[in-house]
């Protein structure tokens, strides 16, 4: 992509008809990491040319030589940045307008890498950054492309998302609608709810942000969610918390299936499962317990959670010394 070429955040959001040609359509990359942070492109701040001094979408134009957007994006990554992201997929479409008033279609593409942005080779611009989307109102960036990457954000907060028919530009060689990516979704923490994707850290993320998966904000947040789904349903709060508690229940259950499965005690099932697989449903366990005590106290879960924890451990453990207090307890 040289200067000149329009980017992908030029014009708000615009859905366009799948069957549309392509002789002048770009192509850019949406690529986040598992911590939920966007790698951005600082152009260079050059009078004249596109968005100088801004934060943008890596991509560009399609080539006659490029058989598809895919391979034009491919390409772009390539001679960019050195990139190679195999798992890149249509996510949606979007317009730009040229400086001469002609509409470009860009096709954005998406998908995950999670390696240091200081080790690529950088070919055009001023330098790639991993940034959290609650960073993004406070960079030199067009305001269609933050609309785009929230977009993108609230979608991995809320679990898989079904892209409309026309997310995917018309190519000759392929005409298959694609599908946004989604990390691979915990179990559900509350009866009839959708699961959420909870990805963890990347290693040697070096993010301006705090924790993604700060534990009490992340179960805050889902009892809040589940409260709402709920409420749509037009359940009281009585009968929300008993819901909750019973989901405790069927985790408790799975979790002793799996301890089951690994001493391979229902000869009908044999070794079925492995000490990795009771961690996991354990976790779960925990997890749904921590948000059916946020969803009955909302107010005071996390000192009600450390009050009951001391009295407990004081049962079992003597007290600790000063030293031993942690100061954000």
């Amino acid at each position: 992509m040289n200067d000149q070429t329009s980017p992908t955040d030029s014009a708000p959001p615009h859905q366009l008809r799948p069957q549309l040609p392509l002789p002048g359509a770009n192509a850019s990359a949406l690529i986040y990491n598992e911590s939920g942070a966007y790698l951005l492109h600082l152009r260079d701040d050059i009078p004249g040319i596109w968005e100088p001094g801004s934060w943008s979408l890596l991509g560009g134009g399609r080539e006659p030589g490029d058989r598809s957007l895919e391979e034009t994006i491919r390409r772009e990554l390539r001679e960019e940045a050195g990139l190679d992201i195999p798992g890149l997929v249509p996510f949606t479409v979007e317009e730009a307008q040229s400086s001469d008033g002609t509409t470009l279609p860009i096709q954005i593409f998406a998908g995950q890498w999670s390696g240091d942005p200081a080790d690529l080779e950088l070919t055009e611009g001023i330098m790639l950054h991993w940034f959290r989307p609650e960073v993004l109102p406070r960079l030199r960036m067009s305001p269609s492309t933050r609309a785009l990457l929230r977009r993108h954000a609230e979608l991995l907060d809320t679990g898989p998302y079904d892209p409309a028919p026309s997310t995917t530009l018309a190519d000759p060689d392929t005409t298959t609608p694609g599908r946004p990516p989604h990390t691979p979704h915990a179990e559900q923490a509350s009866a009839g709810s959708t699961p959420l994707p909870l990805p963890p850290p990347a290693k040697g993320d070096t993010t301006m942000h705090s924790d993604i998966w700060d534990t009490w904000d992340t179960v805050t947040r889902l009892a809040r969610r589940f409260n709402a789904h709920d409420d749509e349903r037009g359940l009281d709060a009585a009968q929300q918390w008993t819901l909750q508690v019973l989901k405790i229940a069927e985790e408790t259950g799975e979790a002793s299936q799996a301890v089951i499965g690994v001493r391979g005690t229902n000869p009908r099932k044999g070794d079925s499962h492995t000490w990795q697989d009771v961690h996991a449903e354990v976790a779960d366990v925990v997890i749904t317990g921590l948000v059916a005590l946020a969803r009955m106290r909302p107010d005071d879960a996390a000192p009600y959670l450390r009050q009951q924890l001391a009295a407990k451990a004081a049962k079992f453990l003597p007290p600790p010394s000063p030293a031993q207090v942690s100061p954000l307890a």
